[in-house]
């Protein structure tokens, strides 16, 4: 029964999630259309989890291309697409690359408490037009 609640709970709230597995990395989107302040699109959440490389770019580069930012009334962004990192790094060039995808996109980009982004995930971290470092982050 509980789990019947819970399962209805999440529906509910319009809410999607899929993983995916790519090498040394883990990519987790969700998706919320239940907000009333998107009149198109959605809020897009992406998780990327573990070492960048060569294929991350492609990846989360299509990931992103695939969902339609939250857009207002007027057609203005009200919730960009959101990438959390966590990664102790991985190759430079495709943290560069990476970056570069998160600014061409308009990408907010975070690091959440307790979490680790260093060497070339901080590159790609830079890359976002907006940064957020949790406190312990």
């Amino acid at each position: 029964m509980r789990l019947a609640l819970l399962i209805t709970a999440f529906l509910t709230l319009n809410v999607s999630a899929k993983t995916y597995y790519i090498d040394d990395l883990v990519i987790e989107t969700s998706s919320d259309t239940s907000s009333s302040s998107c009149v198109t699109g959605s809020k897009h959440s992406i998780l990327v989890t573990g070492s960048i490389g060569p294929d991350i770019t492609f990846a989360v580069g299509k990931l992103i291309d695939q969902r339609a930012p939250c857009l207002g009334e007027d057609g203005e962004v009200v919730s960009p697409i959101e990438v959390t990192l966590e990664s102790g790094g991985g190759n430079l060039d495709d943290g560069y690359k990476l970056g570069k995808v998160f600014r061409d996109r308009g990408v907010t980009t975070i690091i959440s408490d307790d979490k680790m982004c260093a060497s070339s995930c901080a590159v790609a971290f830079l890359g976002g037009t907006k940064r957020f470092v949790a406190d312990k982050g």
